[in-house]
């Protein structure tokens, strides 16, 4: 049973009202009731509203959704992927799918929903680069190349330098000049496109030298100077461990070897210089090792001699630099004592000039 606002008591036929068809409901009193049937008739309002547009977007990308019905309420399920304002304006945030809904309020509340799918952009990259050049010409002589690293069976490309279209339609660039170089990458089936830029500079091998501290300095050095070249350097003497200084200690004596290398890969200056110093002591006891006293890296110099004296001025030996096994620690055949030796090197130092040094070393036995 059921009773009506004023309080009468009976029943409805049907007993449901359908939402979704017009329909007659009549509404029977109970036999106590004095009270007649009345029928109530149902009309049925049906509200249908859609939205249209674009459902595919690349980040950064806006379309606008159209409304059947205007007057409602646009809203975002997720506005990390895709925001809408209240005229429909739909701009993709991020890769995803998330849902627009648009909202009539009235007699009939309505909600319509669809999605939209943002996709990510393409992305390229450019590396910053080098192009060889010729120091004397200033000509390219080892071009670079510049790698997108995206495939060609799924973009197309175009590449610019400092805003200037290439002619270049594939995946990498073979760049022969200086420059600011972009590409633009663009998906076969999603249309989305993406930038990278890099700027491709100039470098080339050094042109310098290399000195060497003065003569029988016993912490010799030897000093790298770079007088062009535009490239950025690194250093290596005698095969060890390259360094940003170009500045070398502890060197050893004789012939040294410095590399002048390019960090950017555009080839060495390869530098040589002597270091002159002297044994400071020999120990002529026959195991192989120091058994002789000698001067290393003279041996261009064939007119270069050696004096040993006693520590009273007595000429022991005359060598020649630039070859031989050296001073074996003998006078006449017969053994010399530990002790000091004083010496007297005539040479041609770096500059050209006769010179004349002296020092002494040690015996040890």
């Amino acid at each position: 049973n059921t009773t009506s606002p004023n309080g009468i008591i009976g029943t409805w036929s049907p007993e449901t009202i359908n939402n979704t068809t017009n329909g007659n409901y009549i509404f029977t009193p109970n036999a106590n009731e004095c009270a007649s049937p009345i029928t109530l008739v149902v009309t049925i309002s049906t509200v249908t509203a859609s939205i249209t547009g674009t459902d595919l977007l690349c980040i950064g990308q806006s379309t606008q959704w159209t409304p059947s019905i205007t007057g409602g309420t646009w809203s975002s399920n997720n506005t990390t992927i895709a925001t809408v304002d209240s005229n429909g304006t739909i701009t993709a945030v991020a890769s995803g799918i998330t849902t627009i809904n648009y909202f009539i309020q009235g007699s009939c509340d309505t909600r319509v929903s669809e999605t939209i799918e943002v996709i990510n952009l393409p992305a390229p990259n450019l590396i910053e680069s080098f192009v060889c050049v010729d120091n004397l010409t200033g000509e390219v002589a080892a071009p670079v190349l510049l790698v997108s690293g995206l495939s060609n069976n799924d973009y197309t490309f175009v590449w610019t330098v400092d805003g200037d279209v290439l002619p270049t339609t594939q995946n990498n660039h073979l760049a022969t000049e200086t420059g600011i170089y972009t590409v633009t990458a663009t998906h076969n089936t999603t249309g989305c496109s993406g930038t990278s830029t890099g700027t491709v500079s100039a470098s080339s091998v050094a042109i310098g030298s290399a000195t060497v501290g003065e003569d029988f300095n016993q912490n010799q050095v030897i000093t790298v100077t770079v007088t062009g070249g535009s490239g950025e350097y690194e250093y290596i003497l005698n095969d060890g461990p390259s360094q940003s200084s170009n500045y070398f200690t502890n060197v050893l004596q004789g012939e040294n070897t410095i590399i002048v290398r390019d960090k950017n890969g555009c080839g060495d200056l390869v530098l040589t210089v002597y270091a002159l110093k002297y044994p400071p002591f020999f120990t002529p006891n026959g195991d192989g090792f120091n058994d002789s006293w000698n001067i290393s890296g003279l041996e261009n110099q064939p007119g270069s001699i050696i004096y040993i004296f006693d520590r009273y001025g007595k000429l022991l030996k005359t060598l020649k630099a630039s070859g031989g096994n050296g001073w074996d620690g003998t006078y006449n055949g017969a053994k010399m004592p530990s002790s000091d030796y004083w010496f007297t090197l005539l040479y041609t130092n770096q500059g050209g000039f006769e010179k004349e040094f002296k020092a002494h070393f040690s015996l040890k036995r």
